[in-house]
């Protein structure tokens, strides 16, 4: 679950470098994108995937919402037995070795993008307006 936020906060840092009208005060409360959608955020932020990792995204993705705030699927119809996913959930707390380092490849290619991006961007002024005063 960890994992999966910290891969998420990392493409948004991507998406707001390149659009820093994305931090409003009147945009804070809710993100305006997809939310906790690994895969999503990843496209938008311009981070190539190939299908396995786009498949291990969107396993991060589910475990952020089940796992972060509630304990079974919201809805009846999102999950069934035979649903692989249930097994990280209600079985144990830990996942497949192998997913975990498939999750740490994930990151690493992540947080050099960010870096990436932070050179390759102009920082803002130091008088910046985010919408403070509105």
């Amino acid at each position: 679950m960890m994992f999966g936020f910290a891969l998420e906060n990392l493409a948004k840092a991507i998406i707001v470098c390149h659009d820093p009208v994305l931090v409003r005060r009147d945009k804070l409360q809710k993100w305006h994108g997809h939310g906790h959608d690994l895969g999503r955020l990843f496209d938008w932020a311009k981070i190539p995937l190939s299908d396995g990792e786009r498949q291990v995204l969107d396993r991060a993705a589910r475990l952020i919402a089940w796992k972060g705030r509630y304990p079974v699927p919201m809805s009846f119809y999102e999950a069934g037995a035979q649903d692989p996913l249930i097994g990280y959930i209600a079985v144990g707390d830990s996942w497949p070795p192998d997913e975990y380092a498939r999750l740490s490849v994930l990151y690493d290619k992540a947080k050099a993008e960010v870096q990436r991006t932070i050179q390759d961007v102009p920082a803002l002024s130091a008088d910046h307006d985010f919408g403070a005063d509105k």
